[in-house]
């Protein structure tokens, strides 16, 4: 390196320093905004040891912050075995020192040894470009790149189409609002919230009845690598200071002994600096995906967010199975499209594809994508 560069691990004490760092490159987020994250990433993160895992990589210049790589560990289970994964996180790197220190910084992440499984969840256009370079697997999100929406404020929801336009849907807002504007009104199957064989309720906790279930069902699905969703890792990306405030976790219960059957997990986001509230689902786990469970949890959301005066319900799946089930129930749907990238350890022994259902089942609770 040129005199007076240096990269060495991120510590403790950088912290502040890189609040004031990282608010010039994404001034969008405040300098509180990023401690707060931090404490997420690792303060409040189980996998995280500092005597094994760094926060990341500093780039210094005469004692001066030029550039930030961070580094989120998280379990995953891999072969239906704990192992431990890392979502990279705020790349950034001052525009004069960008080109080779920036690929140094981004080297020190990809030469930890204790990791099984790298990710990029969030990565901007330049970053796509180099990932596949460096033998990253590319994912596109969610399943047929479809986004399903059930509109419960319709004039709301027109409102944010006409200045965003729903691209590659089956009917657009505006069209539909010059036709026949019920239409757009999804007629999902909604259940009776005194349903005497199904309760359910929104938690505040992830219990154990919570990773008993999961493990219960672990394997089932023939998936190589997976989120591990065991207890202190789910109360971490649910619960969080960092993301609490905007998380809905609703549960669904037998009536008769209190058995978990299932959750599906919101956010309510409001896009484009307005008013009106979209939920948006980022998670699920009904083992076998009943119907009459998927139906109960649905339906209750739908009550809450009539009560929070939610605009929009956003759905979207990862898999083809529950795609199938949600193409029967919401027929508004307009195009999404994520980028997911990951790649294995070398001393990862990947299998062939006839030996699996899927290789690697990625969430959108995955670091990074999740906390932020």
């Amino acid at each position: 390196m040129a005199s007076g560069i240096t990269l060495r691990e991120a510590e403790e004490s950088d912290l502040p320093n890189l609040t004031e760092f990282l608010n010039r490159g994404f001034p969008q987020i405040s300098r509180d905004q990023w401690m707060t994250r931090f404490d997420m990433f690792w303060a409040d993160n189980p996998a995280f040891n500092q005597d094994f895992t760094p926060r990341g990589w500093v780039l210094n210049h005469d004692s001066q912050i030029v550039g930030f790589y961070g580094n989120i560990p998280v379990k995953f289970y891999i072969n239906q075995k704990e192992a431990l994964a890392a979502g990279a996180t705020s790349w950034y790197v001052d525009p004069q020192y960008r080109g080779i220190y920036s690929m140094q910084i981004f080297s020190a992440f990809h030469k930890q040894s204790n990791v099984d499984l790298f990710l990029h969840t969030t990565p901007n256009n330049e970053v796509q470009i180099v990932l596949p370079r460096y033998q990253f697997s590319r994912l596109i999100l969610p399943f047929n790149c479809v986004e399903f929406l059930y509109i419960l404020d319709y004039f709301k929801a027109l409102k944010l189409f006409l200045q965003y336009k729903s691209r590659g849907s089956r009917h657009t807002l505006a069209k539909e609002s010059r036709t026949n504007c019920p239409r757009l009104l999804s007629k999902f199957p909604l259940k009776n919230l005194e349903d005497d064989t199904l309760t359910c309720s929104v938690i505040h906790e992830y219990d154990k009845s919570f990773e008993e279930l999961w493990k219960s069902h672990l394997g089932e699905k023939r998936c190589f690598a997976e989120l591990s969703r065991d207890t202190q890792t789910m109360n971490w990306l649910y619960f969080s200071k960092a993301i609490r405030h905007k998380r809905r976790v609703i549960q669904c219960r037998n009536s008769m002994d209190s058995s978990l059957l299932g959750y599906i997990v919101f956010d309510i986001i409001t896009p484009y600096n307005s008013t009106s509230k979209i939920f948006k689902m980022v998670d699920m786990f009904i083992p076998n995906l009943r119907r009459d469970v998927i139906e109960a949890l649905i339906s209750y959301a739908i009550f809450l967010g009539k009560k929070e005066k939610v605009a929009i319900f956003s759905f979207s799946t990862l898999d083809n199975s529950l795609y199938t089930i949600f193409e029967e129930y919401f027929k508004f749907h307009r195009t999404e499209e994520d980028v997911y990238f990951y790649k294995f350890h070398k001393n990862i022994t990947v299998p062939s594809e006839e030996d699996i259902y899927q290789l690697i089942s990625p969430s959108l609770l995955d670091p990074d994508r999740g906390c932020l």
